[in-house]
């Protein structure tokens, strides 16, 4: 899924690393060029299960759905993505440990917690109003097609909902740990110079109070008529 611009290095970079880390270079199947978007009437059939979008998903080569998410939360206020996140749903419950569902923003992938802190919090209250049953198809009886489909399934829209709502939680405590984690790294970092500049600081006050003072010297003449003429008193001040 998607909806938002794909041109930055990063960013490519970012989605070959998302399923397989560094290991492999993954192919992505992209739902919008997956149909001539000139001809969609050709394209499409009555049948949802017809279409390129189910197919692709029933593949086993198929190991996961990225979707591409901005600020505005865009491709869940739009069908063909909502019955793409249906199917997700449903195959990470048939299919646990070998499907999985990653949520890319342009700042890292939301589910590890890599997005930036305020887009992840955008996201999050974008999402906690939103209702997919609202999302909306350029054909109207798309739209009907693909809510049939997710009220046929069990739970219907309230378990789609809160799918989506617990994945983006789930992305919340995970952004929160890693934050916790930079923050007190950064603290113990903060502790640790001023404990070494206090140890430094003792140190040179130790060094320059043990440091030789050598005696002074002062010499005054006596008054005239004590002592022997021309005696001096040398006054030693250690």
């Amino acid at each position: 899924m998607l909806p938002a611009p794909i041109e930055s290095p990063a960013f490519k970079l970012r989605m070959m690393r998302t399923f397989n880390g560094d290991k492999i270079n993954p192919n992505y199947w992209i739902c919008s060029l997956s149909n001539n978007q000139h001809r969609l009437g050709e394209e499409l059939s009555a049948q949802v299960e017809d279409s390129s979008f189910h197919l692709c998903f029933q593949s086993d080569s198929c190991k996961g759905t990225v979707m591409v998410m901005d600020i505005n939360v865009n491709p869940l206020t739009r069908s063909w993505c909502l019955y793409e996140l249906l199917q997700t749903m449903l195959l990470t419950k048939q299919r646990p440990e070998q499907f999985d569902y990653w949520i890319t923003t342009e700042t890292g992938v939301l589910n590890h917690g890599e997005a930036s802190t305020e887009e992840t919090l955008n996201i999050a209250s974008a999402v906690s109003t939103l209702r997919l049953q609202d999302a909306q198809a350029s054909d109207e009886a798309d739209k009907d097609m693909i809510d049939e489909a997710v009220s046929k399934m069990e739970g219907g829209f309230k378990a789609i909902n809160n799918f989506l709502r617990m994945a983006i939680l789930e992305s919340l405590e995970r952004t929160q740990e890693k934050v916790n984690d930079k923050l007190e790294a950064g603290m113990q970092s903060l502790r640790q110079r001023l404990l070494d500049w206090q140890e430094n600081s003792e140190v040179s006050d130790r060094t320059r109070s043990s440091k030789k003072q050598w005696p002074t010297v002062e010499t005054e003449a006596l008054p005239q008529g004590q002592g022997s003429e021309g005696s001096v008193i040398h006054t030693i001040t250690l």
